[in-house]
């Protein structure tokens, strides 16, 4: 995938035929069963002649449809990079998902675009940069809120602002939580551009600022509201009971038997990126070390590679 994303750079000439739309979207179908299980392992030996062929594509008569494609895939590797911990990698994604959106010039992919950046960016602890980029393209998105697509994306943005802000401005943070929440409202639970927008989604969001703003307590009682089973996606099921795992862990102890049913829950549903996961990684850590059994736990550790 890391060598893909090298050789698609737009000024990159390929040395592949341009492939039929209908072949390339068949693709994009299974890429997207694949991402949906959290099955990185599978996107990985399906994206790279992929991302190589929708290259191709963009320079051909489909020229439009191919990029939007592209973006699609190039936020996908992004997002398998940043699960398994590979910043830098995600960071190439990030970019080469911006320079497709920007030969594309739509308002929704380029917002998709700089939303990838953000969440990466806020992946390697650079939230000055990744409020930046949110709340650029949440401005510029503005203006185009009749394109198919930009309600969500808006609310993702503002997702991406308030975990950007909630260290240094909690009450700007929530405000951003509840900007989102009414846009969920109006939208429903959505799967466009693989950001499943919705309200089930902006709770476990909520969720997990809630925890860290120190209140676990509400966040058990948002989770009590929430069914993440209406999301098809593996990997945001299993963020559901990640940040319920972390909200018990908070707890001094006296529900740590749950977090551990939590984190073990989470680790089944999407065991690829939940072992990978630093937040995962850090709560299994940290209550394997104050169980006085921790059977379950220290198994989990070891398919952590957690010591």
């Amino acid at each position: 995938m890391w060598l893909a994303l090298l050789e698609i750079a737009p000024d990159e000439p390929s040395d592949r035929v341009p492939l039929a739309l209908s072949e390339l979207a068949s693709r994009m179908e299974l890429l997207d069963a694949h991402r949906t299980r959290s099955d990185y392992a599978a996107v990985g030996q399906i994206l790279p002649d992929l991302l190589r062929d929708l290259h191709a594509s963009s320079h051909g008569p489909d020229g439009a449809a191919a990029l939007r494609m592209l973006v699609d895939a190039t936020t996908t590797a992004r997002g398998v990079f940043r699960g398994l911990g590979y910043l830098a990698e995600a960071t190439l994604a990030a970019e080469r998902c911006r320079q497709a959106a920007e030969q594309l010039g739509e308002p929704v992919p380029l917002a998709v675009a700089d939303w990838a950046r953000a969440n990466t960016a806020a992946g390697a602890g650079s939230h000055r940069r990744s409020l930046t980029l949110s709340l650029r393209a949440a401005d510029e998105l503005g203006g185009h809120m009749d394109n198919d697509g930009a309600t969500a994306v808006l609310g993702m943005l503002h997702l991406m602002s308030a975990l950007s802000t909630l260290r240094t401005n909690p009450g700007e943070a929530f405000a951003h939580l509840d900007e989102s929440a009414a846009l969920a409202e109006r939208t429903g639970e959505t799967r466009r551009w693989w950001m499943w927008f919705g309200p089930t989604n902006v709770g476990i969001w909520r969720m997990g600022a809630e925890v860290d703003a120190g209140d676990a307590g509400q966040a058990i009682e948002v989770s009590r509201r929430l069914h993440p089973g209406q999301l098809e996606s593996a990997h945001r099921q299993a963020t559901y009971y990640l940040e319920l795992a972390r909200a018990f862990a908070d707890l001094d102890g006296a529900q740590d038997q749950q977090a551990e049913r939590a984190l073990l829950t989470a680790e089944r549903l999407a065991p690829q990126p939940m072992r990978s996961d630093t937040a995962a990684r850090e709560t299994a850590r940290f209550l394997l070390e104050r169980s006085q059994r921790g059977s379950a736990l220290r198994g989990m550790c070891e398919r952590m590679g957690v010591a």
